[in-house]
């Protein structure tokens, strides 16, 4: 297990258990997902995980192109929306933190939690790795329909 500081947060992690799960997984479920808000966020992936974010994902085994879950919350000013997620990491919160605000206003905590994981983390103990605030320009031709 590897002891990884994030700020206030003490992580233990098996990094490599991690990868190997990765590399099992095919893709995450922005990829899995028709809709036109999860292809808004595949266009502006690369973007938005960028970084101290995507060094804390490398450092925990993570692969940021596979995440567990991704959302959109809300439509914000014109041409804004709001989006969050998580991936899942092997290991346990040693010591809580508080919300760790990064660069663009994104949000990152972490909890205990087991929450839509892949199949291949059966049976582990699982870190989730929560992002939130994720403000995202439109970038896509097609505009998604107004929610009612």
């Amino acid at each position: 297990m590897t002891e990884v500081t994030f700020y206030d947060w003490i992580l233990e992690c098996d990094v490599d258990a991690t990868r190997e799960i990765y590399q099992k997984v095919l893709q995450g479920s922005a990829e899995t997902c028709d809709c036109i808000y999860c292809k808004n966020f595949l266009a502006l992936r690369d973007e938005l995980f960028q970084g101290e974010f995507l060094k804390l994902l490398n450092n925990l085994g993570v692969d940021y192109r596979k995440d567990v879950e991704i959302y959109h919350k809300a439509t914000l000013e014109k041409g804004k929306h709001l989006y969050a997620g998580w991936f899942h990491s092997i290991g346990k919160v040693k010591q809580n933190g508080n919300v760790v605000i990064l660069k663009n206003e994104l949000q990152v905590y972490f909890m205990q939690n087991k929450d839509l994981m892949f199949d291949e983390f059966e049976g582990k103990n699982l870190i989730q790795i929560e992002f939130d605030n994720v403000v995202l320009p439109w970038i896509l031709a097609d505009l998604p329909e107004p929610k009612q």
